[in-house]
């Protein structure tokens, strides 16, 4: 072999080894990132907010929310269910004028005397889980009198009765019956007794 064949050979042998030894080394050069402490962090970052926009909110929880996740609420279920303010109002227990007005102020402009199809309002309504059927407080029933006059007719009677006892309730019922004499009409001519 010759000489400079033997000395290209042996600088391509040492620039290999320096090319692999130089990929072993760890590089420390580069633009390091700063490292923030927790209580740093929640000092950058503002309030968060949670928002379920299945889920059903109060009046005063929806004002609680930023301007934009109440747009963003609102948004969802006019796009999917097609309900004016009234529906709204009633998903949140609320006045629906004060729902209205509060909603025309962010932007949202309904038609006035719109109205929901009735397919569009039930399943708005199954989905929020709101009841069409206001709870009803319960009562008991101690003692009520009635008065009727003009013709008796017993079975007419009866069914006062049954309208207003629930069935299967135990009764005490005591009738006082006043017949009256018809009065005069002021067409009739009145008879005179001799003396």
């Amino acid at each position: 072999m010759r000489d400079e064949e033997y000395l290209f050979k042996e600088d391509v042998r040492e620039k290999a080894i320096t090319a692999r030894s130089a990929k072993k080394r760890p590089r420390h050069s580069g633009c390091r990132l700063p490292q923030y402490t927790a209580k740093e962090m929640r000092e950058m970052s503002g309030p968060t907010y949670t928002l379920n926009l299945k889920k059903r909110i109060t009046y005063a929880e929806f004002k609680a929310l930023p301007e934009g996740l109440q747009k963003s609420y609102v948004q969802n279920i006019v796009d999917k269910y097609r309900v004016g303010p009234s529906a709204l109002a009633e998903l949140m227990g609320a006045n629906a004028g004060a729902v209205g007005v509060y909603l025309s102020k962010r932007g949202f402009s309904f038609k006035r005397g719109f109205q929901p199809t009735k397919d569009n309002l039930e399943r708005f309504r199954e989905d929020y889980g709101i009841s069409t059927n206001a709870p009803t407080k319960k009562i008991t029933l101690e003692n009520f009198s009635f008065c009727f006059s003009g013709a008796f007719n017993a079975a007419s009677f009866v069914k006062q009765i049954k309208a207003f006892v629930p069935e299967g309730q135990l009764l005490r019922v005591s009738v006082a019956v006043e017949v009256v004499e018809p009065e005069p009409s002021a067409t009739e001519p009145a008879t005179e007794e001799s003396p």
